[in-house]
């Protein structure tokens, strides 16, 4: 009998141990996905990328964006997060606004930095937004569209209102 006992007692134990191994990688894959700072054990792999012309030539456009005349624009997230949007007038007439949104991990800059001279060329000012959690915008966690579609709906109110 008390061999059973122990058997029973040394699987429970490598159940429970299982179970925190578990949670302890399902925690960091969270982290890893939804968190503005990325786990730190997965971060390497999250945040991995080639090394090629694309990355180089979205860089050197947000870098170009950057130097850019702009303004600077606030609103207020329904979870109350401060998001931030900058307005970068290129025709002086405010009438015809691209609206540019970033994707995942990434912001305002390396998205519209590319697009700047293109609209530009066209006749349209670009207002480009960092999205939650990202860029210099609030927020802890991205939300992969559940905020973002939102966030977008209230910055184009805004344009409405403003310009």
């Amino acid at each position: 009998m008390k061999m059973k006992t122990k058997l029973t007692l040394g699987a429970a134990g490598a159940a429970t141990a299982s179970l925190a191994v578990l949670s302890a990688v399902s925690m960091e894959a969270y982290r890893a996905v939804f968190e503005r700072n990325p786990s730190p054990i997965l971060s390497p792999f999250v945040n991995a990328r080639p090394a090629d012309s694309f990355h180089d030539w979205r860089a050197a456009g947000a870098e170009y964006l950057r130097k850019q005349k702009h303004q600077l624009y606030t609103i207020t997230s329904a979870r109350g997060e401060l998001l931030q949007g900058y307005y970068y007038p290129t025709s002086g007439e405010g009438r015809r606004i691209a609206f540019i949104v970033h994707g995942c991990r990434s912001d305002h800059a390396s998205a519209a930095g590319v697009l700047y001279d293109f609209y530009a060329a066209r006749g349209f000012d670009l207002f480009a937004v960092d999205n939650t959690a990202c860029g210099a915008s609030f927020g802890q966690h991205i939300g992969y569209d559940t905020y973002e579609s939102e966030d977008a709906l209230r910055w184009i109110a805004f344009l409405r209102e403003t310009f």
